[in-house]
């Protein structure tokens, strides 16, 4: 039990780098479809002219999230919530051609769950760049990035200094011949 609780650290700690790392490269517009209605775009009258400029990160937050490792054929589940800290990163959406550079840091703060052992860690994400296009279809924002699947998100609040999309995580990565899926809602703010 105490190495697969090692290995799975190990591995846990491996995919939250990746997947808020990615997360936040993805734009800020990260990313997840969810239908919307007429009325919902409307009220919230989302468009590409009033999406560009820079936006600055104030949250990133997941209170939802569960882990499920497959260690040699026996699983396990634990839960975690993250929230962040520390902002200094920015995206910036220009037009014509539709692209993003996100770029900063700020740092992750992870607690995990695992059968009834709680523990956090600080995950820092220093000085990274990220680029890439990106669409709107209604609500929704669509982020292409090199080399990642595209990656879609529903705004969820929007004004002229004020946007938060909402995430609906479900992946699964292997490393070390073991796999992970995680599944959360993660929110993303950002103002001017």
């Amino acid at each position: 039990m105490l190495l697969n609780k090692i290995f799975y650290v190990k591995i846990k700690k491996t995919f939250i780098m990746k997947f808020n790392f990615n997360h936040f490269c993805l734009g800020f517009i990260f990313l997840t479809l969810i239908a919307c209605s007429k009325d919902e775009d409307t009220a919230l009258n989302v468009n590409s002219e009033n999406l560009k400029g820079t936006w600055n990160l104030v949250s990133l937050s997941c209170t939802d999230g569960t882990s499920t490792i497959d260690i040699l054929g026996q699983q396990s589940t634990s839960t975690f919530v993250i929230s962040s800290k520390d902002h200094q990163a920015t995206v910036t959406y220009n037009l014509n051609p539709n692209t993003f550079v996100g770029q900063g840091s700020y740092t992750s703060i992870v607690t995990t769950n695992i059968a009834g052992v709680k523990d956090t860690q600080e995950v820092p994400f220093e000085d990274f760049t990220s680029t890439g296009t990106w669409k709107l279809e209604g609500n929704t924002i669509i982020v292409s990035s090199p080399g990642a699947a595209d990656q879609k998100a529903e705004i969820t609040k929007f004004d002229a200094n004020n946007l938060e999309y909402k995430l609906l995580v479900n992946e699964t990565i292997e490393e070390l011949g073991y796999k992970i899926t995680s599944k959360g809602t993660y929110i993303t703010k950002l103002t001017r």
